[in-house]
């Protein structure tokens, strides 16, 4: 209405707990409601309660991404903000827009050579595991990541991060639940970890 598309989650359980609720909204703007010099829409996060919990160190996952999963823009990861990002509380609001702020300072060139074009993933420990592992990931150059589980059919079972990450050691959490969060079958499933055009494959022992 009025040139917004509001899209609100009244009262959602958390994802961790199932049991603490959560109240947040994303607003669309096009141009007839909020007009900008690119001509590109804005877009709005809202948090009313927000209750980041999750002792896995999971966390939210807060940014926007192309429907192709080519580009996107990340706000904070596994706790990890990007720089000069504000942390998540009751009543934030986050704007991802092209227009630039009345202090703008224009960007640097950055010399892709200052960033080594290395990246690792460690062995998950424990494996065998129940019911939760853990993978170190090390990324040395800001790249599109995406880190997901699949089943020996090639099935995607869950996926652990899928966006744009900078330089930095972060640490990935899966406690056997599939996207729905259901428990899966116990058995031999992999870790397969896209960064860029390179991909590293770890096979992964689920018991019960």
């Amino acid at each position: 209405a009025n040139g917004r598309f509001v899209i609100e989650w009244s009262r959602a359980l958390n994802g961790y707990d199932e049991t603490t609720e959560e109240t947040f909204e994303v607003i669309l703007y096009d141009q007839n409601a909020l007009q900008t010099e690119s001509g590109n829409g804005v877009i709005d996060f809202q948090y009313l309660e927000i209750e980041d919990v999750d002792a896995t160190k999971n966390y939210s996952t807060v940014g926007i991404e192309s429907p192709e999963k080519n580009y996107g823009l990340q706000y904070v990861f596994n706790n990890v903000y990007a720089p000069g990002a504000a942390p998540l509380e009751n009543e934030r609001a986050i704007r991802f827009t092209t227009e630039a702020p009345d202090n703008y300072v224009a960007p640097l060139s950055v010399d892709d050579t200052l960033y080594p074009n290395v990246f690792s993933l460690s062995p998950a420990y424990p494996n065998p595991f129940n019911p939760t592992t853990q993978l170190d990931l090390k990324i040395g150059r800001p790249e599109l990541v995406k880190v997901a589980v699949v089943d020996i059919l090639g099935r995607e079972v869950a996926e652990l991060q899928n966006g744009y990450m900078v330089p930095g050691q972060y640490t990935l959490s899966w406690n056997g639940t599939n996207r729905f969060g259901i428990t899966i079958s116990s058995g031999t499933y992999f870790v397969v970890l896209d960064y860029g055009e390179k991909t590293k494959i770890q096979k992964l022992l689920f018991l019960k």
